[in-house]
């Protein structure tokens, strides 16, 4: 999801007027308030909706010159329509977030929600509370972007930003406001980033990691030492036709995607020898290793980087670059990556090396794709306990999984309950067992 903060203006009346208009191109269909800061039972009059934002504007010591705030939020082309009311859930949750209203009793700024279109919303706000108090709204855009993130999760919608963390580096203003210009769903930085976790969950040494960009349409410029010939140092990307005003094609640096897209941390990476057998096989006892680690002392969040590492494989694997129960857990791990102060232990290795298995094979077998999602939403549920781990991500991984363990009637029931597997529930205790 992509929000855009417009600048600000002086008119909340000609706004309003664009929002429920025909607009520039016909694109306006049924225009109407999904909330607002007195609820969702505002009549969609424009003259009353109007009179009643500009009240506080009377009750002011003075009227700051730009006092209108408009917002438009956009869910990705392939997300699913979300329904009025999940558009107001989200709604709301920006206007706490910014500080148009805190849903306390608190004076609120005037503000409404107006949808006009399947994809999108648009909120506008008088920055003058009810008392006639001035709103700043300072770290706006900040908090815009924390909102888009949390309603990507909740509602499970393309994940177009990590959240932010030590590992992954958001995307800047200017980044989202270009790709809002160009109708794009993902800015370049975002896009790379899942083309590269693709890549180094598919390859399993350097020349594959390439290839695998190349055959994406990605460009890939390598960085070679000046004292040793032919070893790579560095690498950077960027997608053809993405340039400056001046022509020149911009590229980022791996690192400057996400820490643990490194050369240096894609070599250690590679350099872990995978198990033979079946890879599947090899993720489920991963995994048992990872809880049994975890029991013993081990650091959450290595674990967590590692598993994350692994959904990555198995996205790709299973799904490809399709939406899929994999790819949901993987992107709501994102934002908990924490390296690069990554620690390696027996679970670390054994979860990577499960990872490099994955990438080996293109025949996964239905019920041992069920059982390892399973011990995966285990793992994630004991993770999730671990107070160093953020528990609202790793738990709606786990969840993420769920789509996948409901088809786990296939498997013999004797298998089933071979695998001592917990309840998915994702608000309950990962200790539980079967």
């Amino acid at each position: 999801m992509i929000g855009k903060v417009a600048p600000r203006g002086e008119r909340i009346g000609g706004l309003i007027a664009y929002l429920f208009g025909p607009g520039r191109a016909e694109e306006h269909i049924d225009p109407h308030v999904v909330t607002s800061w007195v609820g969702s039972d505002l009549d969609n009059d424009l003259d009353q909706l109007r009179a009643m934002m500009r009240i506080p504007l009377a009750y002011a010591a003075s009227v700051p010159e730009k006092h209108v705030w408009h917002c438009s939020m956009r869910v990705a082309p392939e997300d699913r329509a979300l329904s009025d009311d999940e558009w107001a859930d989200i709604a709301r949750d920006l206007a706490r977030r910014v500080g148009l209203d805190a849903g306390d009793g608190t004076a609120a700024c005037p503000w409404v929600a107006v949808r006009h279109a399947d994809h999108h919303i648009h909120i506008a706000a008088v920055l003058v509370r009810e008392d006639g108090t001035r709103e700043d709204l300072r770290g706006d855009y900040r908090k815009v972007r924390d909102a888009c993130l949390d309603a990507e999760r909740r509602y499970g919608l393309r994940s177009t930003a990590p959240a932010h963390s030590r590992n992954h580096l958001p995307a800047t203003r200017g980044e989202v406001e270009k790709a809002n210009r160009a109708e794009r769903h993902a800015t370049p930085r975002d896009a790379l980033r899942d083309e590269l976790r693709i890549a180094a969950a598919a390859a399993i040494s350097d020349h594959g990691f390439v290839e695998h960009l190349d055959n994406a349409g990605v460009v890939v410029d390598l960085r070679y030492s000046t004292i040793n010939d032919g070893q790579i140092t560095g690498y950077s990307v960027g997608w053809p036709g993405d340039r400056t005003a001046d022509g020149t094609q911009i590229m980022y640096g791996g690192s400057k995607l996400a820490k643990d897209l490194s050369w240096p941390q894609l070599q250690q990476r590679w350099s872990i020898v995978p198990p033979g057998g079946d890879p599947w096989h090899a993720v489920m006892k991963a995994a048992d290793t990872a809880r049994s680690e975890l029991d013993h002392g081990g650091d959450p969040e290595s674990i967590a980087d590692s598993v994350a590492d692994l959904l990555d494989a198995a996205a790709y694997v299973h799904a490809g670059r399709r939406h899929s129960p994999w790819r949901q857990a993987a992107t709501c791990l994102q934002g908990t990556r924490q390296r690069p102060h990554h620690r390696s232990s027996p679970a670390t290795h054994a979860l990577w090396a499960a990872a490099g298995a994955l990438a080996r094979t293109r025949r996964p077998r239905d019920g041992d794709v069920l059982l390892a999602a399973l011990r995966l939403a285990a793992l994630l549920l004991e993770l999730a306990e671990k107070r160093r781990v953020d528990t609202t991500a790793t738990r709606e991984a786990a969840a993420a999984l769920e789509p996948t363990h409901r088809r786990l009637s296939i498997a013999p029931p004797a298998q089933q309950r071979s695998a001592n597997l917990p309840s998915l529930d994702p608000t309950g205790p990962a200790s539980r067992r079967a």
